[in-house]
This record gives C-alpha cells, structure tokens and sequence, in this order.
C-alpha cells in the first residue's frame, strides 16, 4: 500500500508527525510504504528521523518537475499540516482520485474535508486497502469558490 505527501519539507507541513505515526503503522503493517515528493530546509532532518524510524518504509523523492506521475502511481495521500492556506496537494490529490488520510485540523481549511485525530488517523492507515481511484473534476469545489468570490465582491 503506498501512500504519497507533497508539499515543502518544512514546520508547517507537519512532516516531522507524519513520519513518527507513518512508523508506528509499518511496525504493524509491512505493506505499507510513504514516498514523499518535495524539498525543504527540514529535508535532511526527516531523513534523519525516517531513516531511525522506518528504515526503508519512508522514501524521500524530492521536488518532481511532474509530481502527478508520481501520484497517480500511488494508493492514497497522507497529510499532516499543521496549518494550511488553501491545500492545493489535497486538491491535486482528489482530481487524481486518491483517497485522502488527513489530521483533524485539516478540516477548517478544505470544505467537505473528512480529517481524523492521531490515533484514529492510525487505525485508518492500517486499514487501508488499495482500491479503484476515483477522481473528482472539483467542479462543485470550484462553484463554491467563485460563489464565495462573488459574494465579497
């Protein structure tokens, strides 16, 4: 099962409780792999971490000048942002059809977001299940957001 996350390696994305509850899921599910597509100033400081903690489980691929081949390769999209403007990768992650594991912030900065708490974020990765993806258009997405464009203007 392969899960990607896309974003700069930095604070804010949250990578550094990404890989600890990623870990803590392969020490009970072998199948399980995260690639994680992007560059940062905390980058050599996760590999550290990801190297301690799951070696060979935690692959970092750096910024992709397409990171959409990647993610279309993969089985669903994990993220663990502390906080987020507008998650463009979430929404890039939905029009390529993965399903997406997300931490319970998330909600507030993605309408119709389904996000989850640390431990049950956990119990969702262990059982997840490589499936037909299912790509969203976002054509209702973009629909609310012109509505609400038009409404302040």
């Amino acid at each position: 099962m392969n899960f990607t996350a896309l974003g700069k390696l930095c604070h804010q994305k949250g990578y550094d409780l990404m890989i600890p509850l990623f870990a803590a899921c392969c020490r009970e599910r072998a199948d399980l792999r995260l690639f994680i597509i992007g560059d940062g100033p905390d980058r050599a400081a996760l590999e550290q971490m990801a190297q301690r903690e799951a070696p060979g489980k935690i692959i970092f691929l750096g910024a992709q000048t397409n990171p959409y081949a990647v993610m279309d390769r993969m089985d669903a999209f994990l993220s663990t942002s502390r906080y987020e403007g507008q998650p463009l990768n979430i929404e890039e992650a939905r029009v390529i059809g993965l399903p997406i594991y997300c931490s319970k912030n998330l909600e507030a900065y993605s309408e119709g977001l389904h996000g989850l708490e640390e431990e049950d974020l956990k119990a969702a990765i262990l059982a997840a299940r490589k499936g037909r993806k299912q790509p969203d258009d976002l054509v209702e997405y973009n629909r609310r957001i012109l509505e609400s464009i038009y409404d302040l203007a």
